[in-house]
Parts: C-alpha cells; sequence; structure tokens
C-alpha cells in the first residue's frame, strides 16, 4: 500500500473513534497494536491496512491496586480502546483503555475483550471465511431470528397465529418451553459454566484469567450470585475490598440467605475495620464493624475486634487527656449493657 493511502486512512480516523486492535508487542512504556477493526457508530475493517497505534502504560487500566497495569496484557490479546489523537504525517495512533476517554453518552466496555464482543460486521467476516454459502447463510443470525417470521407475516398480512398444521391451533405450550424461559435456561447454564471455570483459575492462582471469566459470566447474567461472590473474593484477595464489598452487597440484596456471600462479607468487613483501626480512623472503623454485626449479630469475632477498637480508642482518649479513659470505657460498656438487655 502506497503512504498515500495509508494518508488517507489515518485521515478517516479521528480522535474519540473507538477501535477494536491485537496486541503485537509489550513494552514497559506500553502496549503496540495491530488495529482490526473500528467500533461504535464508525463500521470498518482495517486489517487488511497493517496499521499500528499505541497505547501508553498510563492509558491501561488497572484491576487490582499497587499493580503494574502492564502485567494484564499479553501478545496476541484482543483489546477495545480510544482513540486519543492520530498524526497523519507520521502515521502514529495513540489509544486508551481508560473509561475517562470514552466520549460522551457512549457505554461500552473498554481494554481486553473476546471475539464474541467484536462488532457484529467483523465477527460476520471471521465466520465467512471458509465457509460454503450454506453455512453462510446458517452463521448470521439475522437469518435464524425468529423475528423474521413476524416481519414475513405482515408483508403477507397474516397474523402470527396462522398456521397450516390445524393441529397446532388449541395446544396449549407450557410456558417453560416457550422463547423466553428458554432463552434464560441457556444464559444461566452459559454463567455458570464461566462461573465455574473463573473459581477453578481462582484456585489455580491464575487471578487475571478467572476476573475475565467471572465478568463474562456477569455479563450474560448480572444477577448470578455464585459469579457475584466469587468475584468478590477475588477482589478481596487483592486488597480491593471496596469492590469486593459492593459484590457482596449485591449478592445478599439478591439472596440474602448465602452462606458464603455472609462469610466472606463479614471477613472483608473486618479487614476493613482493621485497616482502619490500624490507621486510628476509629470512627470509619467501628462503621466496618457494626455493619459486620448487622450480618451477623452474634458473631464472637466481630464483638471482640469492636470492643479492642473501642478499647484501643479510649487509651489515646487518655493519653491525650489524663482521666478520661475511664469515663469512656464506662460510656462504651454502658451502652453495649443497654443494647443487650433490649435485644
Amino acid at each position: 500500500m502506497t503512504r498515500f493511502y495509508i494518508f488517507l486512512l489515518h485521515k478517516s480516523i479521528e480522535k474519540r473513534d473507538i477501535i477494536i486492535g491485537v496486541v503485537s508487542s509489550v513494552t514497559e512504556s506500553g502496549l503496540v497494536l495491530l488495529l482490526l477493526c473500528m467500533d461504535d457508530e464508525k463500521a470498518r475493517d482495517i486489517d487488511d491496512f497493517r496499521i499500528s497505534a499505541f497505547c501508553p502504560v498510563k492509558e491501561l487500566p488497572r484491576q487490582f491496586m499497587h499493580q503494574n497495569p502492564i502485567e494484564n496484557f499479553q501478545v496476541k490479546d484482543k483489546v477495545r480502546g480510544v482513540v486519543l489523537s492520530v498524526n497523519a504525517e507520521t502515521e502514529k495512533i495513540i489509544v486508551s483503555m481508560m473509561e475517562r476517554a470514552l466520549p460522551e453518552n457512549v457505554d461500552i466496555k473498554l481494554g481486553l475483550v473476546n471475539e464474541d464482543e467484536f462488532p457484529v460486521h467483523y465477527r460476520r467476516k471471521l465466520h465467512i471465511r471458509g465457509l460454503t454459502f450454506d453455512e453462510l447463510l446458517h452463521s448470521i443470525l439475522g437469518f435464524n431470528n425468529a423475528g423474521n417470521i413476524k416481519c414475513l407475516m405482515d408483508v403477507l398480512s397474516q397474523s402470527e397465529e396462522a398456521s397450516l398444521m390445524r393441529g397446532l391451533h388449541n395446544k396449549q405450550i407450557p410456558e417453560k418451553e416457550m422463547c423466553e424461559h428458554l432463552r434464560k435456561q441457556q444464559s444461566a447454564n452459559w454463567a455458570h459454566s464461566s462461573v465455574a471455570q473463573g473459581i477453578a483459575l481462582f484456585k489455580s492462582g491464575k487471578f487475571m484469567e478467572a476476573m475475565q471469566h467471572l465478568n463474562r459470566a456477569l455479563q450474560i447474567d448480572s444477577t448470578n450470585v455464585e459469579a457475584l461472590v466469587a468475584r468478590g473474593a477475588l477482589y478481596a484477595n487483592n486488597d480491593s475490598y471496596t469492590k469486593a464489598i459492593e459484590d457482596f452487597e449485591v449478592a445478599l440484596s439478591i439472596n440474602p440467605e448465602h452462606k458464603n456471600a455472609k462469610k466472606y462479607m463479614i471477613e472483608t468487613l473486618l479487614a476493613q475495620g482493621r485497616i482502619h483501626e490500624d490507621q486510628s480512623r476509629y470512627e470509619e472503623s467501628e462503621a466496618f464493624y457494626k455493619q459486620a454485626l448487622t450480618i451477623d449479630p452474634e458473631s464472637i469475632e466481630v464483638r471482640e475486634a469492636l470492643r479492642y477498637m473501642m478499647y484501643k480508642k479510649a487509651r489515646e482518649e487518655n493519653d491525650r487527656n489524663p482521666g478520661s479513659f475511664l469515663k469512656i470505657a464506662f460510656d462504651e460498656e454502658k451502652k453495649t449493657n443497654s443494647k443487650r438487655e433490649i435485644s
């Protein structure tokens, strides 16, 4: 391809465009990408142009705190990003995988993606290769779309209940055999499979791969409690306690009696409480301990942690104001006894 045509291509790629590429090289300063296609409103294949782009390390997302984002990527990974700048003269394209780079009112996943998340036009191009016409026809979602029936019925001025099979006229189809129920069941099965794979990878120490499978499960079924609990545990295992608590809260809102969700939630709240306690942020620490008690009021571990934190708080207050230790300790003990009498 001549430089002229490359220049024309670069002129068609603008700032804020969304692109998909494959990682061709990983360096300390960032990722070198080979662009495959454009996404969102601009549906265009560009893999034949062999155009490269660069994503600086500061524009890469972090899954966990204090982690080098480069570690999340490897050669041949598929990624989605947003164009930050285009220099047609030097043929350089800089992209970002941070959500802040997205145009307004655009909600789309950035970072690692798989082929199922490619734009429809590009997925279709990948499937066309090597297929016969009949295979191609049946691989197109529109061809297999049940909505085509309604379209044909409208064109032929027929009702959807029309049938040449008289025996179906009075047949009552069970709800569990209807499309909506079958679709939900199929999605639940796919989500369950992704959760099982994610948990297996989690146990083997492959945290990034596990996170991808769990995220995929929740994309399929956002109310999958097992996926929420497993992802929360993975976040907590990597000290991302805030995200872990968010997942556990959602899981408990769906199933308040889920054993592991309650167990991991209490453990995470205790960890947060101790972190704030070590920093002498006693009000925040107390809030975490009391939140844990709302989940399991009889937890001896949580009660002891709260009692010890109150003791430390009183001792520090006494060091600042001699003579106040006994008063504070007495007041806290009085509050505890009052709560016990009420309960």
